[in-house]
């Protein structure tokens, strides 16, 4: 996630935009998720929800990566520089 007193100090229509980047995350993940239970309860055998659980877990740690480390940190940068521009 952002530096929080770096995103605390942004204007609150910028944290709303980097917000509003971490959304996606939110919604994959729980697409994610969803698709391992529907694999559960259809093949009820140990493989398949090792798998699934596998899998979904992969998927997740790299979405987590994608959207929380290094998609926010990088809005919060871009709204700090305009916001420097602006004033300096």
């Amino acid at each position: 996630m952002p530096n929080q007193a770096a995103y605390d100090a942004l204007p609150e229509e910028s944290q709303r935009k980097v917000v509003a980047c971490t959304l996606p995350f939110f919604y994959w993940s729980t697409t994610i998720w969803l698709g391992f239970f529907i694999v559960g309860f259809s093949f009820e055998t140990t493989a398949a929800l090792v798998v699934a659980a596998v899998l979904a877990n992969i998927a997740e740690g790299a979405l987590a990566i994608r959207f929380l480390f290094l998609k926010a940190p990088r809005k919060v940068r871009e709204f700090q520089e305009a916001g420097q521009d602006r004033s300096g």
